[in-house]
């Protein structure tokens, strides 16, 4: 983390896009802030049922992180978790993070990560396929 940034205010988890102005490392530690908060707390609620769309902003995807935060954040709002690497993705997408799979995600602006990620853009759609979720690149 850089010297002018601060540990994440958990309480600024809940603005949406908080950390698209972030850099990397900042971006880093607010998955990590998110991460912790989701296994935190006590489990509430049920997974939305499967079918649903979601919609994930593209336009701020250009590290790992960005991707695990936008993805997080289309499936459980602001501060939502949704994996940290390919496999807590794959966790997720077996039940119990807030969606059921199948369902569609909706990806406008997808350019910005296929350019960024290269070859990670790729295996993270691998593996949202493998689930059954719909990608629909914009």
């Amino acid at each position: 983390m850089s010297d002018d940034q601060r540990p994440v205010d958990i309480s600024a988890l809940t603005r949406p896009g908080g950390w698209t102005d972030l850099d990397p490392e900042g971006r880093l530690a607010w998955l990590a802030a998110v991460q912790e908060h989701h296994f935190s707390r006590p489990v509430v609620g049920e997974d939305a049922p499967a079918g649903r769309t979601y919609v994930i902003d593209g336009r701020h995807i250009t590290d790992r992180s960005a991707l695990f935060l936008a993805l997080g954040e289309a499936v459980n709002g602001p501060g939502g978790y949704f994996g940290a690497n390919l496999d807590a993705l794959s966790d997720c997408l077996r039940g119990g993070f807030g969606a059921t799979a199948p369902f569609v995600l909706d990806w406008p602006e997808s350019d910005t990560a296929r350019t960024h990620l290269v070859a990670f853009f790729d295996s993270a759609l691998d593996v949202l396929g493998e689930h059954g979720v719909d990608v629909r690149l914009g």
